[in-house]
């Protein structure tokens, strides 16, 4: 048999790990004194608990949104409350264990309301679709960034277009693997270059098991497919609306145009932080960063991410506090002397977009 693709990670390596969110919420609070907590608290003052609420808002459309994604990608119907649930719970636990654990548990949550296999599938192709959705999402902003935004921040904008190129890169990366038949090549340079992969096989194995996956599902439910995609992008656009709302709270002069280059510049340097052991602090802590680059106060940056990470543990650790009333039949089916269960309480109509 295998070895399987979650290996258990040495004791060096969880210490690593969490050595690296201590040091990341170090530099954090570093980055928060610098700034100066009374700078920070009139910030959060302009928010006020009026436009608190409406970022909570939209915080949970977004989430519904990407739930709606899910519940197109699975092969079989699930509540879409349920996955809403299970997708916020798995969020939550991966902003503080820098241990992919939240993954782990989105997984066994669905699998309690759809077969393992199901369940595995739609993960594979909520994940696969977003590795395209976020990068298009990142073209229509920054579209209207050069068309609409503000003219003395348009040259800034003309340099994200390379990066907003590069975006679709682990998507387009995959999908050319397996188009052209490149796996053997991978492997060799991976062998030659003394590249850090620990198994390239297993690496171009994966890829073409994903490649199988998703073709199987765009041919078998191409409405399905569309759909999910389209959810995903309308994710992001909300994710859009979201800094532009933080940010206008913070300081009037933003337009929704010009924060869809901001926003650009946050997705992109997403995909550096997601290379990083934890999001904890390094997000925020590259709001600091992105502002300074584009010549913005560094201060508005660091404070945008800052509230619109407390609005993620809010949604999020809501949302995972109602996973305890879900299951209820199942646990009273437990308790009844003959162990019989109860049928599961899943919907009859089909996925969205089937």
């Amino acid at each position: 048999m295998s070895e399987s693709p979650t290996r258990r990670r040495s004791p060096w390596d969880v210490a690593g790990r969490f050595a690296f969110v201590a040091l990341a919420v170090g530099g954090l609070l570093w980055l928060l004194d610098r700034i100066g907590w009374d700078r920070i608290a009139d910030h959060l003052q302009r928010v006020g608990w009026a436009g608190a609420a409406l970022l909570l808002v939209l915080g949970a459309l977004e989430a519904l949104v990407d739930a709606e994604a899910f519940r197109a990608a699975l092969p079989v119907p699930v509540s879409r409350f349920y996955i809403y649930v299970a997708n916020q719970t798995g969020a939550f636990v991966n902003r503080f264990i820098p241990l992919e654990t939240g993954e782990v548990i989105k997984g066994a949550l669905l699998s309690r309301r759809a077969p393992t296999g199901d369940a595995v599938v739609g993960t594979v192709i909520w994940n696969y679709v977003f590795k395209l959705a976020k990068p298009m999402a990142a073209v229509i902003s920054l579209a209207a960034a050069l068309l609409f935004g503000d003219p003395s921040l348009r040259g800034v904008a003309l340099w994200m277009i390379p990066a907003a190129a590069l975006s679709f890169l682990p998507w387009a990366a995959m999908r050319l693997l397996i188009a052209v038949g490149l796996g053997g090549i991978f492997t060799r340079v991976v062998r030659l270059l003394h590249l850090p992969v620990k198994d390239p096989d297993a690496l171009v194995a994966h890829a073409r098991e994903v490649d199988r996956v998703v073709r199987r599902f765009r041919h078998e439910r191409p409405g399905a497919w569309r759909a999910v995609l389209a959810w995903q992008v309308a994710g992001r656009i909300f994710s859009w609306v979201s800094y532009w709302i933080a940010m206008v709270l913070l300081d009037q002069a933003f337009d929704l145009a010009t924060v869809g280059m901001i926003w650009t510049g946050f997705m992109v340097m997403g995909y550096l932080i997601a290379v990083l052991p934890s999001r904890l602090g390094t997000t925020e802590a590259g709001g600091f960063v992105l502002f300074d680059i584009l010549g913005l106060d560094p201060a508005t940056g660091l404070t945008t991410q800052v509230i619109l990470s407390l609005r993620a543990i809010a949604v999020n650790g809501l949302s995972a506090l109602c996973l305890p009333f879900l299951d209820t039949s199942a646990r009273a089916a437990a308790k009844r002397p003959d162990g019989a269960a109860a049928p599961p309480a899943t919907p009859t109509e089909p996925p969205a977009g089937a």
